[in-house]
């Protein structure tokens, strides 16, 4: 590519899971970024290759990918990934590496979630999975194993000032954007899947959606509130829950405890998840700390009101009438009042429906593009030149 018209550009994340926000994020970027008239390559470990190249992308997996998980976490970890990580990358000449904190070194870190605050929102269980991440997060961190921090909220921002004093210039926050062609209402769709999943003519659909750690995305609370609400309203709610196999079985579980398992319509993770959005009545997102929360710009696109609270960096989006739904902190007495209304009145969760969209379509992925390059560009760290050997 002629360097005047655009950088070579590497992206590094280690896993792109089908269907989640995080792989959502970086593919969006990347096909921003080869709009724009740059060349990008994504490294990594597990890569949906498809949806890579989908993006104009290329893609590069290393040989670990054949490891078994287990094995290759235990073979590897944290570091010697880091280190394969970042030879994979040093055998290209790029401008600038945007990484996700398993490269040595990235010139923008981005930063999807600060593990060591999830694990404090579990009450730190003992031999936490997440635990040898979060050190290695926060080893990056502090040893400033890049050169700008991209923050998808100030939630994340402020938490990463306060617990890792980095110096406040350079951590910018860049909200995600959303694809308002894609996650939009439509009114056959929704008709077709309210069939499919067989709600009768008056009921209500409430959604919780998430391909994350089901727990730490309130279990607990949705289970309550959902118990709370059936005594109100019988078979008049059906709770649409959309998770990976293990989260089923939580919830499953969960649900059967607090005699409120027949409410629920539990899912499997879909590609085209904008579908499920279309279906709903309301999105709740009760999780005790999510730095974002991609569905929740994606569901009020849809037209889908959403209740959330503060512990979500995605209700940033919403000012005025659109934080109607937003609650300050997740618990069931916040929640269910809130919750209560909009399911009993139409009107009102129209009018939240049509404030909410309208401040999400004003994100756009375009725009998530440009100012990650404008924090690249202003701090010096676009090297057309350069190979990346640092670290």
């Amino acid at each position: 590519m002629d360097g005047a018209s655009g950088h070579r550009l590497a992206i590094y994340a280690r896993s792109l899971r089908a269907c989640s926000g995080s792989a959502r994020v970086v593919l969006s970027l990347a096909r921003e970024l080869v709009a724009a008239g740059h060349e990008v390559h994504v490294h990594g470990q597990r890569l949906d290759t498809t949806a890579v190249r989908a993006a104009g992308a290329m893609d590069h997996r290393h040989w670990s990918r054949l490891l078994p998980r287990q094995l290759g976490r235990t073979l590897l970890g944290s570091r010697r990934h880091a280190r394969l990580a970042s030879v994979s990358l040093r055998g290209e000449r790029y401008a600038a590496v945007i990484g996700d904190g398993d490269p040595v070194f990235q010139d923008a870190l981005l930063l999807h979630t600060v593990i060591r605050r999830e694990i404090e929102a579990m009450n730190n269980r003992p031999g936490h999975r997440q635990a040898a991440q979060a050190d290695w997060q926060e080893a990056v961190l502090r040893e400033r194993r890049w050169g700008v921090v991209l923050a998808n909220s100030s939630l994340m921002r402020q938490e990463l000032l306060e617990r890792y004093r980095l110096p406040a210039d350079d951590v910018v926050v860049i909200r995600p954007g959303v694809d308002a062609v894609r996650f939009r209402p439509d009114p056959v769709i929704r008709s077709r899947m309210r069939k499919a999943l067989g709600l009768g003519e008056g009921q209500l659909l409430a959604g919780f959606i998430t391909s994350g750690n089901l727990p730490l995305r309130g279990l607990d609370t949705l289970v309550e509130l959902v118990a709370s609400l059936r005594g109100a309203m019988g078979d008049g709610l059906r709770v649409l829950a959309v998770c990976s196999p293990h989260n089923a079985r939580l919830l499953r579980a969960a649900a059967r405890a607090r005699g409120c398992y027949g409410t629920f319509l539990i899912r499997p993770k879909l590609a085209a998840i904008e579908q499920y959005l279309q279906s709903l009545d309301l999105l709740l997102h009760p999780a005790r700390f999510e730095t974002f929360g991609l569905v929740i710009a994606e569901a009020a696109a849809c037209g889908c009101p959403v209740v959330t609270s503060e512990a979500a960096g995605a209700a940033e989006l919403f000012s005025g009438e659109a934080r109607a739904g937003v609650v300050a902190r997740p618990t069931v007495n916040a929640l269910a009042p809130v919750l209560e209304s909009l399911l009993a009145d139409p009107e009102q969760r129209l009018a939240l429906a049509r404030a909410q969209a309208t401040q999400v379509r004003r994100h756009s992925w375009q725009r998530y593009a440009t100012l990650a390059l404008a924090a690249l560009a202003d701090r010096q760290l676009l090297h057309p030149e350069v190979a990346l050997g640092r670290g």
